[in-house]
């Protein structure tokens, strides 16, 4: 029984889909012969059971990043000048320094250090500019030559 009306040209259509699908007569067929494939033009459609390609769910939107923490303009000076400055193990600058840190409320590690005084480290969190530490470093004690008892 062969189908009339407009589903014969269907079935037609259809054989002849089969036919060229199966066919081992041109392996390469001219792009303009070839039908396209569901899908095949959009990496990673989806397509439902009848083969048409589904609109993908859009990706949820990221949040918008958090906004940068408030700069502290800081300051820390020593007694004497010329120490350098550490903070966190990132060297700063010389004392007398002024620099900006994010206000994070996070508890720093400062160091200074200058040739002929002992280190110094100090722990801050600060949360407000200004001056941060003003420090007295202590000099290294140097060792006394021995006395010599006059032996010529």
């Amino acid at each position: 029984m062969r189908p009339r009306g407009r589903h014969a040209s269907l079935h037609v259509t259809l054989l002849a889909l089969v036919a060229a699908c199966t066919s081992d007569a041109s392996p390469a067929a001219p792009a303009a012969d070839r039908l396209p494939v569901p899908g095949s033009d959009t990496p990673g459609a989806a397509t439902d059971r009848h083969g048409d390609v589904r609109e993908s769910p859009a990706a949820a939107p990221s949040p918008p990043p958090a906004p940068p923490a408030p700069l502290l303009e800081l300051a820390v000076r020593s007694r004497p000048d010329g120490a350098t400055l550490t903070i966190d193990g990132r060297v700063v600058g010389t004392t007398p320094v002024v620099f900006t840190l994010p206000a994070t409320g996070e508890e720093r590690l400062l160091a200074l250090d200058l040739r002929g005084y002992q280190p110094v480290t100090y722990r801050a969190t600060p949360v407000r500019s200004g001056l941060l530490a003003d420090l007295v470093l202590v000099p290294v004690a140097l060792p006394v030559p021995p006395k010599s008892n006059g032996a010529k």
